[in-house]
């Protein structure tokens, strides 16, 4: 199995359906520790699986390049966020559904606060 992204990334607000992100466009990365701690927000959508703040995750998907997004939405570095940017939907706006740390091209995607589509 590949640990390249195999499928796509959906935002997982019902009526949405934005792709966010596309087949091949990522990487998992299992290794990444989220330092400082951050808080995430809340979606404000009913899943049971949406962790609202962690330093470490399972996994993440990690694209490389900011430009390889379908479709995303970056926010200024807001206080709390441990001077990383917030991704969200570029269409309704719901997020964050990952993070870009400062300084860097290579944002995160955190897997249990997207949908995957075949």
């Amino acid at each position: 199995m590949s640990d390249s992204l195999e499928t796509k990334l959906i935002c997982p607000v019902p009526g949405c359906g934005c792709v966010v992100l596309g087949k091949g466009n990522a990487v998992k990365d299992a290794s990444f520790v989220l330092e400082p701690k951050v808080e995430f927000p809340a979606l404000p959508i009913s899943t049971s699986k949406t962790p609202t703040d962690s330093t470490t995750f399972k996994y993440l998907w990690k694209v490389a390049d900011k430009m390889d997004f379908w479709n995303i939405a970056f926010s200024l570095v807001l206080p709390g966020s441990g001077g990383h940017r917030m991704l969200a939907c570029a269409d309704c706006e719901v997020g964050p559904i990952g993070f870009q740390p400062v300084g860097s091209e290579t944002c995160f995607i955190i897997p249990d606060r997207v949908l995957v589509k075949e």
